[in-house]
């Protein structure tokens, strides 16, 4: 019997075709891993079974148009832009109008008014001359006393039977101050009364000078003498007083929110003014 040798070739190409398909993947297995592609901004979309195309187009045609867009948005910019200093422009000469309108009404009104001041400039003068009257009378008037009333007040304490027969008045000047005593236990004064009375009986004078106590204005009192007379007694008194006795008459009314100062402010501010 006869042997067949068969040729290696002949026995790797009776191969089964599973053991060729495990050779293919064994092979590519071998071989290198291929590098990854880097990504592109443009996705490339590849078209099986399309149509075929070519882009003939030049690169500089596409740079042109890119040249066009860029052109084309500067313009809008600076159209922006011009219209932007337009307006404001056109909003400040509208200002600057405005405001020389108004400054020119104002202008005429105020040369109205100057004209209508010149009209009554005369009441402005009487209005002056009316002031510096009252200032003249609260200067010249704010050390008046009413001494009529004072006097009746005076009489109205005198013990019955007793009468006073003279009066001597001292008062302070709108001008000067008024001197005051020099024993601590007298109180300030404005003005000095001296009067004599007679009595036909001896005058009960402590009576008397607690009487003299009511009367407005009154500081202190003291009797200087008490002698014996034809037919009864008579007695020379000495009276202080002080601003509470000023009739005020002259003085500006006192506003609400001062009502609670003293009266004797007043006069002491006018008595200032007036030593100056």
């Amino acid at each position: 019997m006869s042997v067949i040798e068969t040729p290696p070739e002949a026995v790797e190409a009776q191969e089964s075709p599973d053991e060729s398909a495990r050779g293919a993947r064994k092979a590519a297995k071998q071989l290198p891993a291929a590098a990854p592609k880097q990504s592109k901004s443009t996705t490339e979309v590849v078209e099986i079974g399309g149509t075929p195309r070519v882009d003939l187009l030049p690169p500089e045609v596409r740079a042109q148009a890119a040249v066009r867009r860029i052109r084309g948005r500067a313009l809008l910019a600076l159209v922006l832009a011009v219209a932007l200093v337009l307006a404001g422009t056109g909003y400040a000469v509208f200002t600057n109008v405005n405001a020389q309108l108004l400054l020119a009404n104002a202008n005429q009104r105020t040369g109205d008014l100057v004209q209508k001041q010149a009209d009554y400039a005369i009441v402005t003068q009487v209005e002056q001359a009316t002031q510096a009257v009252h200032d003249a009378q609260a200067l010249g008037g704010w050390t008046e006393i009413d001494w009529r009333s004072f006097l009746q007040a005076v009489q109205a304490t005198l013990p019955a039977g007793v009468t006073i027969t003279a009066v001597n008045v001292d008062s302070a000047s709108p001008t000067e101050a008024y001197a005051q005593s020099t024993v601590p236990l007298e109180g300030a004064r404005i003005a000095t009364l001296t009067f004599t009375a007679t009595s036909s009986d001896i005058p009960q004078i402590p009576a008397w000078l607690d009487a003299l106590r009511a009367v407005p204005g009154f500081t202190d009192a003291m009797p200087t003498s008490v002698n014996q007379a034809e037919g009864g007694y008579t007695v020379n008194m000495i009276m202080h007083i002080n601003d509470s006795a000023l009739s005020k008459r002259f003085l500006p009314d006192v506003p609400a929110g001062d009502a609670g100062t003293p009266a004797g402010d007043s006069a002491d501010t006018a008595a200032t003014g007036a030593a100056q």
